[in-house]
Parts: structure tokens; sequence; C-alpha cells
């Protein structure tokens, strides 16, 4: 009896502590459940927030200015990636020692090239500063409604307690876009968490968080339907709207 005794002692102690780890590692998944939501809630918010202030981005002409931009390197930028693409299918069939097929159908004049990588030089300059305005602003947002508890901790301690790596600095906001299309914001956050489980069985996890909003533009509804009609009636064309 004292043996079985001491058997069941002994196995009770393995059961116990293997339960517990179990139990143990599951709260700390709810913890990283739990950070997830918190910044999908922060962004969700900070989008929100952004369409209404949009309104000032659109009036001051900025918008008008990035798309000017945009539609004057388009034609220009497609044609470099399409020169670019060419360059690679002429190298790789030079590696490759395809010599029948060495064909290159881009950009000839040098005048052209050269207009055609500054245009894409350009075109990529206004997205970063777009991208980079946007996370000016955005990243301010995004700590108000993060830090917003009880316990009055900044964003980035609350983060870091998280076990967000470099905690509110540590959310990369590259990936988004500012009236990319002329209409829309993207925004979209990019971390890591690195979790300590008491089975370490889990590496460092990469997340993202996405919020894809309307802003709102400088004209109404009805005031876009009004220069229509007036556009229709310089034409002599009558559209039933």
């Amino acid at each position: 009896m004292r043996k079985q005794r001491g058997a069941l002692t002994i196995e009770a102690s393995i059961s116990y502590s293997i339960f517990m780890m179990i139990v143990v590692t599951f709260l700390y998944i709810m913890r990283i459940v739990y950070a997830y939501g918190l910044i999908q809630h922060a962004v969700a918010q900070t989008a929100k927030e952004l369409s209404m202030y949009s309104y000032l981005y659109q009036v001051t002409g900025m918008n008008d200015a990035y798309q000017d931009i945009k539609n004057s390197t388009s034609g220009r930028k497609d044609q470099f990636n399409t020169d670019a693409g060419e360059i690679v299918k002429l190298y790789e069939n030079l590696q490759s020692g395809n010599y029948g097929e060495l064909e290159y159908n881009g950009t000839l004049n040098p005048k052209d090239i050269l207009k055609n990588i500054g245009s894409a030089m350009l075109s990529e300059a206004s997205d970063e500063a777009n991208t980079q305005l946007l996370t000016l602003v955005a990243r301010p947002m995004m700590a108000g409604y993060i830090g917003a508890d009880s316990s009055e901790q900044s964003a980035d301690s609350r983060l870091q307690a998280l076990r967000v790596v470099g905690g509110l600095n540590g959310i990369d906001l590259n990936s988004s876009s500012l009236f990319e299309d002329g209409v829309t914001i993207d925004l979209v956050a990019c971390y890591t968490i690195d979790p300590i489980l008491p089975l370490d069985i889990v590496p460092e996890l990469n997340f993202s968080n996405r919020a894809y909003v309307r802003g709102m533009s400088g004209k109404t509804a009805f005031q876009r339907k009004e220069s229509e009609n007036k556009k229709n009636r310089v034409s002599g064309i009558w559209k039933v709207m």
C-alpha cells in the first residue's frame, strides 16, 4: 500500500505539472489573440478618423497634385517595367545558352529610356511621400486607441507588455496607401509578436491588420451629378441618371 501511494503521488505530480503547462500555454495564446484584436481595433478606428479628416487633404489640393503626378508618370512607368522585364528575360536567355531566343522588344531611344527611368523614380518618390504622410498622421492616432484603458498605460508600454516586438514603433505602416486610387484609404499595420510560452513550440509570429475605408471628398454626390449634367448639356447629350 505504501508503494502504491508513492506511485500515485508521482503520477499525480507529473500529470498536474503537464496540465498546468497546458493551461498556461492557452492563457498566453489568449494574450496573443487579445493583442491582435487590440491592434485591429486601433487600425479600424484610425482609418475611420482619417476618412473624416481626409476632406482637408482634398481641399488643400494635395490629392490633386498626387493624382496629377501618378497620371503623368503612369504610362512611362509601365514602359519602364516592361523594359526591365525584357532585360531580365534577355539576361536569363544568355545564362541558359538560348542564343536563338535573344530578342529585345523594349525601348531603344536613349532619351525615352531616361524619361522612363525618371518617371518611375518620380512615381515611386510620390508614393513614398504619400505613405510617410499617412504614417506620420496615423501612428499617433493609433497610439491613442491602443493606450486608452483604465490603467493609463502608454501605447508603447502596453504593446511591449503584450510582447509586440519594438512596441509602438515596431508596427510597420509602410504597406498603407492614402488615396492611391483617388478615393480610398488603405491602412495596413504589420508587426511581430514574440510569445513566451511554457512549451517553447511557437516561434515569433508575424501579423498584419488592415482597414479599408472610403475618404470624404471635396464634392458631394449631388455636386458630382450636377457637374455631369452640365457636361452632358454642353455636348448636347442628355442622360437619364
